[in-house]
């Protein structure tokens, strides 16, 4: 049970893990879950598309910010 932020990137065309499973990691997380899949990406999603996965972590950053702190939950 995750009970912080998660977000979590997929690439669209992993041939390791299957898709379904980045949905089933849904059931885990108690508070805000994003999933986003990276269209075009491998499982090495980071070299695939680093401009799009880049902002997508900076952006998920900057949101956070101002957040209710939650390492005490």
């Amino acid at each position: 049970e995750v009970k912080s932020p998660v977000l979590l990137l997929w690439g669209e065309r992993d041939a390791f893990l299957e898709q379904d499973m980045a949905e089933a990691c849904r059931l885990y997380i108690r508070n805000h879950f994003r999933l986003n899949i990276i269209s075009g990406a491998s499982h090495w999603l980071q070299q695939d598309q680093p401009d799009i996965v880049n902002t997508l972590i900076w952006t998920f950053i900057k949101e956070g910010e101002g957040r209710k702190n939650y390492r005490n939950l």
